[in-house]
């Protein structure tokens, strides 16, 4: 007997002020001429995530263009200084409902790619009964992106 895959949505949160950068957007660094943010949504679409939502916030005038042409669906945090989880919410809210998990990644991981996120899933499909949330972990670390 075969088990559909489950159906995924992403929330990438793409919000931040980055104020360690001068309160430049993070999202919009390049890496190898591409921005992290569309990078990061590659990553998600090569996985198999069958829905994105992009929260946006500080520096959304420049983020959200970088979003035309590309089939994600998109929301701004009028508040993004209320902190993450205020995002988190409005991603969740925005996403269809007939979804098994949702990621929630950040736009900002540069070395993100479609093996670590499909590692990820592989991981929350053989989790263990009552676990309701996998996350990667480096030394012991709790690590991005999350998928519940």
């Amino acid at each position: 007997m075969s088990t559909a895959p489950p159906r995924l949505g992403a929330v990438l949160l793409a919000a931040g002020s980055g104020s360690r950068l001068g309160h430049r957007p993070k999202c919009l660094l390049e890496l190898d001429g591409v921005p992290l943010l569309r990078r990061t949504l590659a990553a998600l679409a090569a996985a198999g995530v069958d829905e994105i939502v992009v929260v946006t916030g500080h520096h959304a005038e420049q983020v959200e263009p970088v979003l035309q042409g590309l089939k994600v669906g998109c929301v701004r945090n009028p508040a993004p200084d209320t902190g993450q989880t205020s995002s988190q919410r409005l991603g969740l809210a925005a996403l269809g409902a007939k979804l098994d998990a949702v990621l929630v990644a950040l736009a900002d991981q540069p070395l993100l790619d479609a093996q670590d996120i499909r590692d990820l899933i592989q991981a929350w499909t053989q989790r263990p009964a009552g676990i309701a949330v996998v996350h990667p972990q480096v030394n012991g670390q709790r690590g991005n992106p999350v998928i519940l």
